[in-house]
């Protein structure tokens, strides 16, 4: 998973590298990002509503949750105004990781 992660981070500098990331564009990626969980949220509602009016399916509720994945991967990929990209990324994936493997190891034992 870290490769990949990698391979969109070096894809991302490169094709960025001289563009000016403004508070503006920021914004648009955390709406655009909103948008995406709202349309989860939609095709989860649909697969889990007995009428399903708009006739989802688990497929839609996938595809809606890998358009959050890549908005979240643009975001988090972006330069900002304080900070130039990461050079370790590896190292914030590592730490967050840890604290996740830790958060479900705690649910997996309070379950039994």
């Amino acid at each position: 998973m870290t490769d990949i992660l990698k391979m969109v981070f070096d894809a991302k500098k490169k094709k960025y590298k001289d563009l000016d990331i403004s508070k503006k564009r920021l914004l648009r990626r955390g709406l655009k990002l909103s948008e995406e969980c709202g349309e989860v949220c939609e095709a989860i509602f649909g697969v889990t509503d007995e009428e399903n009016y708009k006739g989802k399916t688990y497929d839609d509720v996938r595809e809606e949750l890998v358009d959050v994945i890549i908005v979240a991967l643009d975001a988090l990929f972006s330069e900002f105004e304080d900070e130039e990209l990461p050079d370790k990324f590896d190292d914030v994936v590592e730490v967050r990781s840890v604290i996740f493997e830790e958060k479900i190891t705690k649910w997996l034992k309070d379950k039994k």
